[in-house]
């Protein structure tokens, strides 16, 4: 478990670090609100590392891209006040609440079943 900005900016790293493609859902531009100027720089080196990113948003929400970014869109009725990031074999879930949390599971079987549903939702929405 980690706590506030901090925490956010040790998943990032882990993601490049990683070297793999991940996917999010819930992420409805909280993180380029908490973080603007490490969200510009995130991208930067994603596209970098040729690291892809696939990301369900809801509609009307506007979101940074990259080059390496893809996204579907879902319905609007679709909310979510978590964000929860699978990369590697590792889910990451975002709590944007007060104080802002970040709980990382490392755990294969889990960050299956999180593609898993992931993959559901991406196929249903285009």
């Amino acid at each position: 478990i980690y706590r506030g900005k901090e925490g956010i900016k040790t998943i990032l790293k882990d993601i490049i670090k990683e070297k793999k493609d991940y996917f999010v859902f819930g992420e409805e531009g909280r993180f380029q609100e908490s973080l603007p100027i490490e969200s510009e720089q995130f991208m930067r080196k994603i596209e970098q590392a040729k690291i892809k990113e696939k990301v369900l948003v809801r509609m009307g929400k506007k979101i940074v891209k990259s080059k390496n970014s893809q996204f579907r869109y879902i319905s609007k009725d679709f909310i979510s006040t978590t964000s929860t990031v699978i990369y590697s074999n590792k889910v990451a879930i975002l709590i944007w609440s007060d104080p802002l949390m970040v709980i990382l599971i490392e755990n294969k079987d889990v960050a299956e079943s999180y593609k898993s549903y992931f993959r559901l939702l991406w196929n249903k929405n285009k």
